[in-house]
């Protein structure tokens, strides 16, 4: 007896032999029959079905035609005719067992059934035969009429609802080792389908990838938050929380006992025995019913549908949570710090201070690439003792440039210990309620990392003395009460040196020990950068340290070499810059225009055309910020500051991509004739750009306005040497200055 095929191409079969049924027009009207089986089809449906809209003015005789040619395929396999004529049209009369599509929905009803009655093996299998019965991926291949998409779209449907049922029964079974990969498929063909992936996050808990089932449930919030604007539904999250807080009763432990997600079964009744045998039969064909051996019978229930389940797992017995424990990874070649490290463990180690009753706060701030996430998270994993009841890292910035706000760090607190925040109001005050009420007894340590300021943290702080926070910044946040401050600056020489060996490998640094440390120094012992550098010696086996140094002496390329892979030291420092305000960017543009190994305060007065105080201001603000250094205290009592090289070559590319070359020109003159000329009668250490350099006479408020500089008062008026006492002189430009038995700078010159 033959067999017509729809789960696949429509295809129709006796044995091994295959009919040939011609175009697609011939397979369309046999399709169209077959999903209408037993119902009469008039010529003018079937004109509808095979045409859709494009219907050509013979479509009634070509109806006919390929009617026809189908009768004349099915002869080859039947003597009996299958397509009859019955006014209005033709039906097709065979029996629902000779088409896959009609076994397959039998099977998936008998399956369900079966579980119904507790006999999660006999279903089990009974879902597998059904499952087997698919040869592609989509019902009615090849076919793009619209009946033929829609019956397709339907049987899509049942065997998605086939496959969960399948997964649900093999987790009731305890078969979660073999469920995982093929729920890991499913789950990524349908990410949108809530149910499936609430069945691989409890196979995942079962067998120990407690991490992994977290991931699952965080990747279909997006995914649904992303294509869908909604959260995950209630039992979905029902089952993360269970995760979170290692609810075995709950989710199981791989035993076998309870029941899966929708498959309302236990085990331990039946050994499916009966049902697998009909289930085979039924799946084989008409031909291998007949010659079945005896049965056991079961009623079927065609209205039976399975009630909605209450939970996504099983109810074995527990153990104990684990807590939660949310740091990145360590860094592996991790070298030098020992200082820092001290310093923070022992502000760790005060949580054994039974006096206290605040918890240890420690800021670690510097600048961009210098390395502060990597030290909180490496004394993060030597102090884990400490903190019995879990490590929380947040990132507050998520290398973006907007600040996570303070009520979404609170909710992912939340979630990483177990409690849904969306069952409480969403307000900002009442997170930080429920999070204190939460945290207040606990031994946590949470580390903050890329705050952005103080009043993003407030909230986040724990209330109670038995935990500690780590906090990292590009700003000092000074004013967050009872913290203690970390400013991190640049590794000596042997620990950078050490750290470009780690990443490159000791074989590659070996053979040119100085161009190494000139690939230390050009880098400006900045962490960030030693490794991109480390990592594209290692990347390049074949460049000699030499060739990255000589690629890294020009300053126009410096920052185009450092990057390797998904570092880049420009994206880094671009992320900082974003963090100051107008004025603070505007400063630090316009101080790296100058030539200068080091420099006071007040030069930032003409350079930004406002009055000394607020200078200076600017220049300490930008200290906060880490991007100047401050170096010491010159001779007059002014303090002299530095801006880092690399830091200094990206804000010079932003003054020349956000400034104009007038306001570039405009600034350097006001500067200059800030400037006390020192070559003349003053000592080397008094000259520009010395130790000891010092303001003109310009206001010591307000703008500077150097079309005043020819002015006594603006001008220093001391003499040339050789020229008459009382003529003043001015400094200009390079490009308008005469040259000749004149001391000179680079990019700056005096004249007259």
């Amino acid at each position: 007896m033959f067999e017509v095929r729809l789960l696949g191409p429509v295809e129709v079969w006796q044995g091994n032999r295959r009919a040939p049924l011609g175009g697609a027009r011939p397979l369309a009207v046999l399709a169209a029959l077959t999903v209408h089986l037993g119902e009469v089809l008039s010529t003018e449906r079937l004109v509808d079905f095979v045409w859709d809209e494009q219907v050509p003015a013979t479509a009634t005789a070509l109806v006919a035609t390929h009617v026809s040619a189908v009768r004349r395929a099915l002869a080859r396999v039947s003597e009996a005719p299958v397509i009859r004529t019955r006014p209005p049209g033709y039906v097709a009369d065979f029996s629902p067992s000779q088409v896959d599509a009609r076994r397959f929905e039998e099977l998936l009803a008998l399956g369900r059934s079966s579980a119904a009655r507790d006999r999660p093996g006999e279903a089990a299998d009974i879902l597998s035969d059904a499952l087997s019965l698919w040869r592609g991926q989509e019902a009615l291949e090849g076919l793009g009429q619209s009946f033929a998409r829609i019956e397709a779209a339907r049987l899509a449907e049942l065997r998605l609802v086939a496959q969960e049922e399948s997964f649900g029964l093999r987790l009731a079974l305890g078969r979660e080792d073999e469920t995982i990969a093929p729920l890991l498929a499913h789950v990524a063909a349908h990410p949108l389908r809530e149910r499936p992936r609430g069945q691989l996050m409890t196979a995942l808990f079962r067998t120990g990838r407690i991490s992994d089932a977290l991931r699952t449930y965080q990747e279909g919030r997006e995914v649904l938050r992303r294509e869908l604007g909604i959260d995950a539904g209630p039992e979905l999250r029902a089952l993360h929380q269970a995760v979170l807080t290692n609810d075995s009763e709950r989710l199981g432990t791989g035993t076998g006992t309870g029941t899966g997600l929708g498959t309302g079964v236990r085990t331990g009744l039946g050994t499916g025995v009966g049902a697998g045998r009909k289930a085979k039969a039924v799946a084989a064909g008409p031909a291998a019913t007949s010659s079945a051996p005896p049965r056991i019978p079961y009623a079927q229930d065609s209205t039976h549908r399975i009630a909605a389940p209450t939970r996504f797992g099983p109810e074995p017995t527990g153990r104990p949570a684990p807590a939660p424990s949310h740091l990145p990874p360590d860094v592996a070649d991790f070298v030098g710090r020992t200082e820092q490290i001290a310093w923070a463990t022992s502000l760790l180690h005060g949580v054994n201070n039974t006096t206290r009753t605040a918890p240890p706060i420690g800021v670690i701030s510097g600048r961009s690439g210098m390395g502060k996430t990597a030290l909180a998270v490496h004394v993060g994993h030597r102090t884990a003792e400490l903190f019995p009841d879990g490590r929380l890292f947040v990132d507050l910035r998520a290398s973006d440039t907007a600040p996570l706000q303070p009520a979404d760090a609170l909710a992912r607190l939340l979630r990483a210990m177990g409690i849904d925040p969306e069952t409480s109001p969403n307000g900002i005050d009442d997170l930080t309620g429920l999070y204190r009420t939460h945290v207040a007894h606990r031994r946590i340590l949470l580390i903050l990392d890329n705050a952005a300021g103080e009043t993003h943290l407030r909230p986040l702080l724990p209330p109670g003395p038995g935990s500690a926070v780590l906090v990292t910044s590009r700003r000092r946040l000074v004013a967050l009460e009872g913290a203690a401050h970390l400013d991190l600056t640049v590794p000596d020489e042997p620990e950078a040196l050490q750290l470009l060996k780690r990443v490159a490998g000791e074989e590659r640094t070996r053979s040119e020990p100085d161009q190494v440390a000139e690939i230390v120094t050009l880098c400006g012992r900045l962490p960030l950068a030693v490794r991109i550098a480390g990592a594209r010696l290692a990347a390049r086996p074949h460049w000699a340290p030499g060739r990255l140094a000589g690629r890294l002496r020009d300053e126009r390329r410096r920052l185009n070499e450092l990057r390797a892979g998904d570092l880049e030291l420009r994206t880094s420092l671009e992320l900082g810059y974003a963090d100051l305000d107008p004025q603070e960017r505007r400063a630090l543009r316009r101080l790296a225009l100058m030539e200068l190994p080091d420099f006071a305060a007040w030069i930032a007065a003409p350079l930004l055309d406002i009055g000394t105080e607020e200078a200076e201001e600017a220049v300490e603000r930008l200290v906060d910020c880490h991007f100047i250094d401050v170096l010491g205290v010159d001779g007059t009592g002014r303090n002299r500051y530095r801006i880092h090289d690399l830091a200094r070559e990206h804000a010079r590319e932003r003054c020349l991509s956000e400034e104009s070359a007038e306001e570039r020109a405009a600034a350097v003159p006001r500067r200059c004739c800030g400037w006390w000329p020192a070559g003349w009668g003053w000592p080397r250490e008094r000259r520009p750009g010395g130790p000891g350099e010092r303001p003109g006479t310009f206001p010591s408020r307000g703008p500077y306005d150097c079309s005043t500089r020819r002015r006594k008062r603006d001008c220093w008026t001391g003499p040339r040497p050789g020229s008459p006492p009382s003529r003043p002189v001015c400094w200009r430009p390079w490009s308008t200055a005469p040259t000749k038995g004149w001391p000179v700078r680079p990019g700056i010159s005096p004249v007259r």
